[in-house]
């Protein structure tokens, strides 16, 4: 799947908190651009990526420990 099919997929379901699905949506987006496009982001922004996609992970453990 190309990552607008996964989010289109990811959007219609229950899986994932709205919350959690942009950040998902963003991530991607950022990966695809460097994968894809060849941009090359700054270390700073390099950094946000990598720190909001960890968050993501600890979050998404976290609420599957509670369900």
């Amino acid at each position: 799947m190309t990552t607008e099919e996964f989010l289109l997929h990811e959007r219609n379901s229950a899986r994932l908190q709205s919350e959690r699905k942009t950040s998902l949506r963003e991530f991607l987006i950022a990966c695809d651009l460097v994968k894809f496009a060849r941009y090359l982001p700054a270390a700073e922004e390099s950094d946000t990526v990598f720190e909001s996609a960890k968050k993501f992970i600890d979050q998404t453990k976290e609420e599957q420990k509670e369900a």
